[in-house]
């Protein structure tokens, strides 16, 4: 039996009452994010005023004294408080130390939220955080779980979407679900009143945005054209793909491509089955792998891990070490010696 998604479980213990007094989001998905705070929001202030019982704080701006006060606020005609703390990945381990007494008593009338890009440093934070809170890591879909999502979307909007019309989206938007909320809502208002969504409706509105620029981003990278590699950089920043999840997204392709790399002598669905990728999407991987020595793909990939050791140790920011990344490539300009050993894989 496969496990259920630790996001849906909290999700359904949230709707029906049993709300924790402390969450810690963090992850690659945004907008899913989003839709998960939207609905806590809904079951802690159960239709109260949001002036008198939603606090909004960025701990880059506040100091955690605030916070802790806030949390520490009785709520005004509502079940619950609910705190949210932007930011989180910013605090310092001071910080951290007075949410880590704060943790030891917290208050049972708050739901005091943090959300971050990434896990919080202290790793007494992670545990105490997994012992008397809740940790959520917010990772996209699987393809599959994915299309679940979007016919279910549409569903509530009283539409049934083809699967046709579902593989063309995922393929345009991929599987975030911040980006496929943004097309969807495109679709809604080009369909207007009518009960069914093809793939022309997608096609007519739908944007190829990022798996796509990925592609041309890693294709920019095998063939050596730093420079259009680091536009297509810039766009994606441009259009609001935060730094952070631009690595996240970039050590997957790379995944990927090193994987399609290795089972160019299989056949596509069978590449398709191990991956749980659609067959266009295979197609595509696998004639970008063919640009790739198996070396390149390693230190490409091992450039990717350490600069996310990096960001961690509170390093350079992380849009100059993408760049960096990408300039080194132009820098050593050559493929590299076939000294990888076999064993190593990513």
């Amino acid at each position: 039996m496969v496990a259920k998604d630790p996001v849906d479980g909290c999700l359904g213990r949230i709707r029906r009452g049993d709300i924790p007094s402390v969450l810690f989001l963090y992850g690659e998905d945004q907008g899913r994010i989003r839709s998960f705070v939207t609905a806590l929001r809904k079951a802690c202030l159960q239709g109260a005023s949001e002036a008198f019982n939603l606090n909004r704080l960025d701990a880059q701006e506040v100091p955690m004294e605030r916070v802790l006060e806030a949390a520490r606020t009785l709520p005004i005609l509502a079940p619950r408080r609910l705190v949210l703390v932007a930011n989180a990945s910013g605090l310092s381990t001071p910080e951290w130390n007075k949410v880590l007494s704060y943790l030891q008593d917290p208050s049972p009338h708050t739901c005091l939220v943090f959300l971050s890009e990434r896990l919080p440093e202290p790793k007494e934070i992670q545990k105490a955080m997994g012992d008397k809170g809740v940790l959520l890591r917010f990772r996209p879909r699987t393809v599959k779980d994915a299309g679940s999502w979007v016919t279910s979307r549409f569903q509530q909007e009283g539409k049934r979407i083809r699967p046709e019309a579902v593989a063309l989206l995922l393929e345009r938007a991929g599987t975030g679900e911040g980006e496929l909320e943004i097309e969807i809502q495109k679709i809604l208002c080009y369909v207007g009143d009518s009960k069914e969504v093809s793939a022309e409706d997608v096609a007519q509105v739908g944007t190829d945005i990022r798996p796509l620029k990925l592609f041309d981003l890693t294709d920019a990278l095998a063939e050596y054209r730093t420079a259009q590699a680091l536009r297509i950089l810039h766009r994606l920043m441009e259009e609001g793909t935060h730094p952070l999840a631009l690595l996240g997204m970039l050590l997957r392709q790379i995944r990927l491509l090193w994987q399609a790399r290795e089972s160019l002598h299989k056949g596509r669905e069978e590449i398709s089955k191990e991956l749980n990728l659609p067959l266009y999407q295979v197609d595509r991987l696998r004639r970008a792998a063919k640009l790739w020595e198996m070396e390149e793909l390693w230190e490409a990939y091992q450039g990717l891990v350490d600069m996310d050791r990096t960001l961690k140790s509170g390093g350079l920011p992380p849009k100059t070490l993408l760049e960096r990344w990408i300039l080194q490539r132009k820098k050593e300009g050559r493929h590299a010696p076939p000294s990888t050993p076999a064993w190593r894989r990513l």
